[in-house]
This record gives structure tokens, C-alpha cells and sequence, in this order.
């Protein structure tokens, strides 16, 4: 189409106006008819798009499906460009990169808005937040990945007492660092996790509640601040099971400060370590799952690896890392593993189980009795 008029109207998209100004600059007056034979079909609109598409805020660790507490918050808005922004929400059951054409990440239907309640989760889900600005065909904003890390239920105990053992003492201790053997108070060890943000791997702990449960599992929650950056901050939890008061294979581990003649008498060890730790301050949008490495989580005097006579703990990890910090260097993938080492002041101290739960000899006998959890209605048992 060739401009003949002062105003052009485009065959595409919408109408636009294009006015032509005469600037003074001692040029001769423009008119319309020196555009005549100019074309103009070229014109085409150009979106302001989104820049940084902000952060999101939820998720965590469950035993069990998530039923209540999944709201996925705005942490911050997306930024840059013009115009309304709109939403759209992916989800992915495998942790994975969000790249064009990736089968397994994909669009919740009729997400729309800032913010997105999944509802009930089941398995565990990763989920993101993508954005444009209106008029953009592409959403160019992408948030953190969030994810919902679904643990198996637990299912039931069992004890040689109709009423289960529990602790003699209050039950929910707080922790304190450990002090090793090189002058360091800590009470989390991060190896190269964080090695792109400082080379220090100890980490001091706060509100740290290490809680033993008389079904044979513990809960150890609490917050780490790295000891030389503290803008690098992790919330945690963990949960430990299959408690046991004989060693398990590969048990105890004697070193950094302990020698061989540690006595390990009193000490008692979880099979099992699950948790996610929870980036905050210059990790925040980081997401961690971390799981056993090595020899059992070990509990009782000395344990903690750094002080032969203090009652405390430590347990070795593995890192996963589900999500990176949304913005910062990044958290190393391939770290090694790390530790946690602490000691419990209040000194936690089980009743006594009895001999016959432990050990039981040819010809005798023992009556168990088992408490089941999950599901609903009355329960039917199969012994084997």
C-alpha cells in the first residue's frame, strides 16, 4: 500500500497513526506528497517485553501428600518492558531445565494470575511462573522453580509395649554448634556448595530443635548462616527414621576430633535421612534435598565428631539440587557431600528399651504390638 494521506491505516494487527512532524532545523517544510511514493507495509509492531520475571515463594518437604499450605506466593514481581502483564503456570514431575520444546514440563490450564494454589500433591511436583506483556506473543519472564517434595507416609510401628516408648526428658531440644578441632563453631558443613559465593563452608545454626519421637523417628529443624557471607542463609528440615540402638553397618564414624577409643555406649543411629533445605537471603529461590551418605545419623556422647564428652549428633549428605537461587553466582551441582555436627545440651535420654525387644533367645517369646497411621477406618493386620 503506498501512504498517500497524512494518516495510515495498516492492514495488520490494529490501526495505527503515523504522524509526520516538521522540525525546523533550516530544512525546507515536509508534505505529504514528498511520502506518495513511499511504503509503508513494512511497519510492524514491537513489544516491551518482560525482562526478569520475578520470584516465587512456597513449597517444601511432606510425608505424605501436601492437603494443606500449597498457596505458591509472589516473592517478587516480574520487571522491565510496558503494558499489562499476563501469567501462565508450568509444571513438571522431573526436575529439569524449562527449554523450548521440553515434553516435560507443561501449562496449567486457566493459570492466569500472580499467584497459583495447586491444591492437593500428591508426588512431587516442580512448578514455574512464566509472564509477557500484553501484546507479546512470547512469555519471556520465567520465575524460580518451586518444588513439592513428597516423601512416603508413615505407615506404623512397632513395640514390645502396648503404650510406645517415649523419651524421660522433654523431647524437643535445642542444639547448639559444634566447636571443632580447628578453632571453627559450626554446626553445618556445605563442602563446595556454595564455593562460587565463598570458600567457607561452615555454617552457624539458629532456632535448631533436634525433636526424637517414640516411633522410632526424629525431626531436626533450624536455620544455618554461612560463618564468613552472612547474606547466604538455608532453612531446613530433616527427618530421620528406623531407629536403631545397635550400630548399622558401616557405624559409627570416628574421626575429625574422636579417636578409637571413643566409647559409643550410649549412642543410638537412624537408618534413614530425608529433608530439603530452603535458600534465603542470597539463596533465596535455592532449593536442596538432601539425603544420607555414608554411614548412619548417629546420636549420644561424643557424637557430634567434635567433642569427645558433650552429648550430641552429626550425619553425613547428599545434595540435590531441585532449584537454583534466582539470582547470584549459583549453587554448585557436583559439591560432594556435607555434614551436620551439633551438639544437644539437655542431653535427650531414652527410656531404657527392654532386652527382650532387642534380643531374643532360642525358645523364648515376645509379644509385639504394632500402631498403624495412614489410611482411614479400622485396620486388618497380616503377620510374617
Amino acid at each position: 500500500m503506498k501512504a498517500s494521506n497524512q494518516h495510515y491505516t495498516s492492514s495488520f494487527l490494529s490501526t495505527f497513526f503515523f504522524t509526520l512532524t516538521v522540525i525546523l532545523l533550516g530544512l525546507n517544510p515536509l508534505h505529504a506528497e514528498d511520502f506518495a511514493d513511499k511504503d509503508f507495509t513494512s511497519a510492524e509492531f514491537v513489544c516491551s517485553n518482560i525482562t526478569n520475571g520475578g520470584t516465587i515463594t512456597g513449597g517444601g518437604l511432606s510425608c505424605g501428600p501436601f492437603t494443606t499450605g500449597t498457596l505458591i506466593e509472589n516473592g517478587s514481581s516480574p520487571a522491565g518492558g510496558s503494558g499489562a502483564i499476563e501469567y501462565v503456570w508450568l509444571k513438571s514431575l522431573v526436575n529439569v531445565p524449562n527449554t523450548v520444546g521440553n515434553a516435560f514440563w507443561v501449562m496449567i490450564p486457566g493459570t492466569n494470575q500472580e499467584t497459583y494454589d495447586p491444591g492437593i500433591v500428591n508426588q512431587t511436583t516442580y512448578f514455574i511462573r512464566c509472564s509477557r506483556r500484553a501484546g507479546c506473543d512470547f512469555y519471556a519472564g520465567e520465575s524460580n522453580t518451586l518444588a513439592f517434595i513428597v516423601n512416603p507416609p508413615l505407615l506404623g510401628t512397632l513395640s514390645c509395649e502396648a503404650s510406645p516408648n517415649t523419651l524421660n526428658t522433654d523431647n524437643s531440644n535445642a542444639v547448639q554448634n559444634a566447636a571443632d578441632c580447628v578453632g571453627q563453631s559450626y554446626t553445618f558443613w556445605s563442602n563446595s556448595l556454595v564455593a562460587d559465593y565463598t570458600p567457607q563452608k561452615h555454617w552457624g545454626v539458629s532456632n535448631g530443635v533436634f525433636t526424637e519421637n517414640p516411633d522410632g523417628t526424629a525431626i531436626f529443624t533450624g536455620t544455618v548462616t554461612n560463618n564468613a557471607l552472612a547474606s547466604l542463609v538455608f532453612n531446613f528440615q530433616v527427618v530421620l527414621s528406623g531407629r536403631r540402638f545397635e550400630a548399622i553397618e558401616g557405624s559409627p564414624k570416628l574421626d575429625l576430633c574422636l579417636n578409637s577409643s571413643q566409647s559409643t555406649s550410649d549412642w543410638h543411629y537412624y537408618a534413614e535421612t530425608n529433608g530439603v533445605m530452603i535458600g534465603s537471603g542470597a539463596l533465596s529461590g535455592a532449593v536442596v534435598q538432601i539425603t544420607r551418605f555414608g554411614e548412619a545419623f548417629q546420636v549420644g556422647t561424643g557424637a557430634n565428631q567434635n567433642q569427645p564428652n558433650i552429648f550430641g549428633a552429626s550425619g553425613w549428605l547428599d545434595f540435590n539440587v531441585l532449584a537454583q537461587p534466582t539470582t547470584g553466582a549459583g549453587l554448585r551441582a557436583n559439591s560432594d557431600h556435607g555434614d551436620f555436627n551439633f551438639g544437644i545440651p539437655n542431653t535427650p535420654i531414652l527410656l531404657d528399651v527392654p532386652s527382650e525387644c532387642i534380643t531374643i533367645c532360642a525358645g523364648e517369646s515376645i509379644e509385639l504390638f504394632a500402631s498403624a497411621y495412614a489410611g482411614s477406618g479400622n485396620y486388618s493386620y497380616a503377620w510374617s
